[in-house]
């Protein structure tokens, strides 16, 4: 049998789907790894670093975002009451934005800036990155009791 300690980790890598699996994992892991979170659309993509005491995933949320978090999917994953247009993932995206995830790995573990508390946005079509600043959000239920 395992103990709780056998599932801790340094760090999480996380390229998921959803907000609501981001969101758990975010919850889960926050507070003893290092998040390193990508994800892509179409020609887009972002790398998002979340690291105690920076802001967290749940900082960057919207209330766009809140909303469309409880929009329901068929197994399938097709919307069941809105019209969403689906975008096929672009194998040169998906590289680069894993290549920024890893990277930024190898920048914490040499102790080097990182993207904690920000994100980094990738544009393919313009060739183009951006950096935003995530601030860690007074009422965000992550940060309850620091």
């Amino acid at each position: 049998e395992l103990s709780e300690e056998a599932f801790k980790t340094d760090f999480v890598f996380s390229c998921l789907d959803n907000l609501g699996a981001r969101l758990h994992v975010n919850a889960q892991a926050y507070h003893q790894s290092t998040i390193i979170d990508g994800g892509t659309f179409g020609f887009n993509g972002k790398v998002q670093v979340t690291k105690k005491p920076s802001a967290c995933f749940e900082c960057a949320m919207t209330k766009r975002d809140y909303t469309l978090l409880w929009k329901k999917y068929s197994c399938v994953g097709e919307p069941l009451d809105f019209l969403d247009p689906k975008m096929p993932a672009v194998s040169t995206t998906t590289s680069i934005i894993a290549a920024l995830q890893a990277n930024e790995l190898v920048k914490i573990v040499h102790e080097k800036p990182s993207l904690a508390g920000k994100y980094l946005h990738y544009d393919g079509i313009a060739n183009s990155t951006r950096i935003f600043e995530v601030p860690k959000r007074k009422n965000c239920p992550v940060h309850e009791g620091e």
